[in-house]
């Protein structure tokens, strides 16, 4: 088509933002670099880390400190059948409240193995 750069930016975000295509959502992400546009997406994907982490005990969250607790947990949910899988959610018709496609990675996952990284790294 004959759309321009922005114009093909301003789709990709309105859709990983779970904005309208169409009103005025633009006036949100039109300025990529502004405090509003990022401000836009941080809250867009902590809203979706929060329902995530509401629904599914196998979501990354701050719980999880370590590698260890992290693939036990995803062999635990490997390990079940699809019935099983659907039988985990929490209410998962909730996760059609899921705006777009972000999802905040909680601050302290996995946060003790990488102070265990650096202190190797260090040594």
């Amino acid at each position: 088509g004959n759309g321009s750069i922005r114009d093909f930016r301003l789709r990709l975000w309105r859709q990983f933002l779970g904005l309208p295509q169409k009103g005025n959502a633009d006036d949100l992400i039109g300025e990529p670099a502004s405090e509003t546009a990022f401000g836009v997406w941080r809250d867009a994907a902590g809203e979706n880390q929060t329902l995530l982490a509401s629904v599914t005990k196998f979501s990354p969250r701050d719980s999880i400190t370590c590698y260890s607790q992290f693939y036990r947990l995803k062999r635990e949910y490997q390990a079940l059948s699809p019935e099983g899988k659907t039988a985990s959610l929490e209410d998962p018709e909730r996760l059609e409240e899921m705006k777009g496609q972000l999802v905040r990675m909680p601050r302290n996952f996995l946060g003790d193995q990488k102070k265990i990284s650096l202190m190797l790294k260090l040594v």
